[in-house]
């Protein structure tokens, strides 16, 4: 199976589309309404995982394919984004690259006696 984000015209009403293979059968759920980013399954196969985006920051959320919930947070991070996530092969261990942006700014305004 492939798994990836889509959303409307304006970006709005996220959905991920699971598309199966063999089948040729794609399926639409419904995302968190914040979904920030790639979307992948869990190692058992019956959930996927994707980054939110709230306050500023990204925590990744799980959610089952079969609807039984609507889903949850797996980390409670209050600052930065999430660049990258994987499963270890085993499936016991999730890796999360995060970065954060800074920026400075400068403002520079002509003097009244340069004028």
């Amino acid at each position: 199976m492939l798994v990836y984000p889509v959303s409307g015209e304006h970006g709005d009403d996220p959905k991920i589309a699971i598309y199966e293979i063999t089948s040729k059968a794609t399926r639409v759920i419904k995302s968190h309404e914040h979904i920030s980013g790639r979307v992948e399954f869990t190692p058992d196969g019956k959930s996927v995982v994707y980054p939110i985006r709230d306050k500023g920051a990204d925590n990744l959320w799980t959610q089952p394919l079969d609807g039984t919930s609507p889903g949850r947070t797996l980390t409670n991070f209050d600052a930065e984004q999430i660049a990258h996530f994987h499963w270890s092969a085993d499936g016991k261990t999730l890796g999360i690259l995060r970065f954060r942006t800074n920026s400075d700014v400068v403002v520079i305004e002509q003097s009244e006696s340069l004028r």
